[in-house]
């Protein structure tokens, strides 16, 4: 006999049925406050909230790749810090101009350009400003490749029979050392020459051993002004802290030490009473932050019991909840929506950026429902 109770309507099974649950466990760099959660385009007009939420000092995280416990995909997860270079030229970069009345062929064309350049490129540029390139419209008319043509004109354009050391034969000034990533120190360096390649300014970065310092060098010049923009995060690894705009007066961190894991729990649980409290709110949509007010409130963290970590008070009820804002662009080309909460502090009741100098964790599930 079919029991009448399974036609009967239940409205918590249809609400079940519509809620969502999006669990994540996302790094907060050291020196940021916001993290970012990726919801599906289906749910964007649900409403959401926090069913659990912990923030996690990553001290525990680093003490386990120390003891081997990361495993091969962890470890060979690739780290972005990103930085921008500002810089101020003077308008005239070279002096006087090119003029010659001896040119007999291409090729004495662009030897006598690119060595006067060379010869007064000025010391903060570190490769001519341009490559001298060209082409001959006669080759268009004939049925040889390029690669035949030029082998048919060599003696025209280089003076000489063919050789194949003609190719990709750039100025000196012009060809860029490969650099290795062998250490901290040296991934800066080859990011810094990846930058020269754009920019065509060489910046340096060194670390002094004894004083546990970083150093940037600049291009010495008296036509130029340069300004080095670090992500936050990395301008605390390399001990900048929240100083992010570099330049040659303050070019020089502060001492970083190397990672002690003596009294771990000690330091963890020193941070988090300390900045005991952090509340998280809704990036997309708040306002009033300068009088404490947060509109858009979806949690308070607290020291947990143990003290090493801070999870959500659950005494705030009913629970936050708030809408996902559909994006200005359509992001036809992502199945999800990036939904973007701040951490603050409460600073004589006026919030301020969340900001710990160790990265940290933040662990939990977002609950959307209609």
């Amino acid at each position: 006999m079919k029991r009448a109770e399974e036609n009967f309507y239940n409205p918590a099974s249809k609400r079940k049925k519509d809620s969502v649950y999006n669990p994540f466990r996302i790094f907060v760099p050291a020196g940021t406050s916001t993290f970012t959660i990726p919801i599906a385009k289906k749910d964007v007009n649900k409403h959401f909230g926090f069913t659990d939420l912990s923030l996690v000092p990553d001290l525990y995280s680093l003490q386990a790749q120390t003891f081997n416990f990361d495993t091969e995909e962890e470890l060979n997860e690739i780290i972005e810090y990103p930085f921008r270079l500002y810089s101020k030229v003077a308008t005239n970069i070279y002096s006087g101009a090119f003029a010659t009345s001896r040119v007999a062929s291409t090729h004495e064309f662009a030897r006598l350009s690119n060595e006067w350049f060379n010869q007064r490129k000025p010391p903060e540029m570190d490769h001519i400003s341009f490559i001298i390139d060209w082409t001959d419209v006669r080759q268009a008319e004939t049925e040889m490749s390029w690669d035949e043509w030029i082998r048919f004109m060599s003696d025209e354009y280089y003076g000489a029979p063919y050789n194949d050391s003609f190719f990709n034969a750039l100025p000196e000034h012009a060809r860029i050392p490969t650099a290795t990533n062998t250490d901290f120190e040296r991934a800066v360096k080859a990011a810094l020459v990846r930058l020269d390649a754009e920019t065509n300014f060489r910046l340096d970065c060194t670390y002094n051993e004894d004083r546990k310092t970083f150093t940037f060098s600049f291009p010495a010049s008296q036509n130029a002004i340069f300004v080095l923009q670090l992500s936050p995060e990395l301008a605390m690894r390399m001990g900048f802290n929240q100083v992010t705009k570099i330049s040659t007066t303050n070019a020089t961190g502060a001492p970083v030490e190397d990672m002690n894991f003596a009294d771990i729990d000690a330091k963890a649980k020193a941070l988090t009473y300390d900045t005991a409290m952090a509340i998280v709110y809704d990036e997309n949509s708040w306002s009033n932050k300068t009088f404490g007010i947060v509109d858009t409130f979806m949690g308070l963290l607290l020291p947990s019991s143990n003290g090493l970590i801070m999870e959500m008070s659950n005494n705030i009820q009913p629970a936050p909840m708030t809408a996902v804002l559909e994006p200005e662009r359509l992001w036809n080309y992502s199945e999800t929506i990036p939904f973007t909460f701040r951490l603050s502090r409460s600073l004589d009741n006026k919030l301020t950026d969340f900001i710990w100098k160790c990265g940290a964790y933040v662990v939990g599930v977002l609950r959307g429902e209609n």
